[in-house]
């Protein structure tokens, strides 16, 4: 009986090849290769999503902690100065510094601004307890929603919680806490609602609340101070002359410590970096090295039958693109799993990271993956240029 498998040049005229150029032959032999090669197949992936996920997890940390910091002073609290007074020194002292500021051009805010002891479900911890008139404080502090992002209702009855506070203690709106005043006399509170906050432990609330809750006239002791463009050194030395002056906290410089003290995390990133570099070149190497080893004689009859430099290169990097593109897909998604998992890890009552997806991290891991990949493959491919017959035979 004749032999009725189609030759090509039965196939040419069925148009499954045109021009000597497979046009769904390359994709049926690629599928082929990785069906009966499934362990390497599944190791390169394996690999790949490795080498993503480290870059992926390294650039969230980064990226989560200085986004935090950059955040909480550009978003959040947005003023540049916080002058504190006592008026047990000079009971003119809130009215002096005033005047300094006022001379200077600075804008003021002024609250009752203390830590004090907190009790939440019996564990006990202390917050820095804010008290003003809430509704003139968006200039200098935007509170929002911590879950719908929308502006809170200032006047609200009770007491505004960190978010993070809210997570750690299982702290909810409606919820009742107590709050310690000097004496460790308690009181208790109603939780108004959940604010969104990077760092610090501030709760706020309405003089009016304060004083209905301690029984005693909100007192308060600082200024949140905008300069409006006055120098920042002039205005402090200004105000540190004035007779009551307590202690000054500037932002900038506040914000510089913060950046100084993750700027040690940025070598988390280069770890990552020569981690997924050793990965790539350790282990990628040997699976390409396997793969040409393995398909050496196929090549070589592809190279024999005329089949191009080129052709064969495309028919053999296919394989290597759909493995890259599967692990690069599972080492995102894994990579973000693992970095906000450390972020939450690293994180603590008063500090919350930013756990939104990192889009500049994904880009630079994909794009550091790619070259790693492709920085292993192209001196591997090469030996196909140099097959000879005689390897048909090994």
């Amino acid at each position: 009986m004749a032999d009725k498998t189609p030759t090509i040049k039965h196939r040419i005229k069925e148009g499954e090849i045109k021009n000597g150029k497979p046009r769904h032959l390359y994709s049926k032999l690629i599928v082929f290769n990785m069906l009966t090669d499934k362990k390497r197949v599944i190791a390169t992936i394996i690999s790949v999503t490795g080498c993503c996920a480290l870059l992926v997890g390294g650039f969230t940390i980064q990226y989560a902690i200085q986004n935090s910091i950059s955040g909480q002073f550009d978003k959040y609290e947005i003023y540049d100065q916080r002058v504190f007074y006592d008026k047990e020194l000079s009971e003119t002292a809130a009215e002096d510094i005033k005047a300094v500021l006022d001379e200077k051009g600075a804008s003021t805010f002024e609250v009752r601004d203390k830590y004090q002891g907190v009790n939440v479900g019996g564990r006990v911890f202390t917050a820095e307890i804010v008290a003003g008139n809430l509704k003139e404080i968006e200039p200098f502090f935007r509170l929002r929603d911590a879950y719908t992002g929308n502006e809170l209702p200032l006047d609200t009855q009770g007491v505004w919680v960190h978010k993070k506070v809210a997570e750690t203690y299982d702290v909810h709106a409606g919820d009742d806490i107590i709050i310690y005043n000097s004496q460790m006399k308690p009181f208790h509170i109603l939780v108004a609602g959940v604010y969104d906050n990077h760092i610090g432990r501030y709760m706020f609330m309405t003089d009016e609340t304060y004083a209905e809750t301690f029984e005693t006239e909100t007192v308060h002791n600082a200024y949140l101070v905008k300069l409006n463009g006055a120098d920042n050194k002039d205005v402090e030395n200004s105000v540190t002359a004035v007779k009551g002056f307590a202690k000054i906290s500037d932002v900038a410089q506040l914000r510089e410590t913060y950046k100084k003290i993750s700027s040690v995390l940025d070598s988390v990133s280069l770890i990552c970096i020569v981690m997924s570099a050793m990965m790539a070149y350790f282990i990628l190497l040997n699976l390409v090295s396997m793969f040409l080893n393995q398909k050496k004689r196929e090549l070589t009859i592809m190279r024999v039958n005329g089949f191009t430099f080129g052709q064969v290169i495309n028919y053999v990097a296919k394989e290597f693109v759909v493995t890259t593109t599967i692990g690069i897909v599972l080492g995102l998604i894994s990579g973000s799993l693992l970095g906000l998992r450390v972020i939450k890890l690293l994180e603590s009552d008063q500090i919350q990271f930013d756990r939104s997806i990192q889009w500049n991290g994904w880009i630079f891991s994909v794009l550091i993956t790619l070259v790693f990949v492709t920085a292993i493959c192209i001196p591997a491919f090469r030996k196909i240029k140099y097959l000879k017959l005689t390897d048909i035979n090994e």
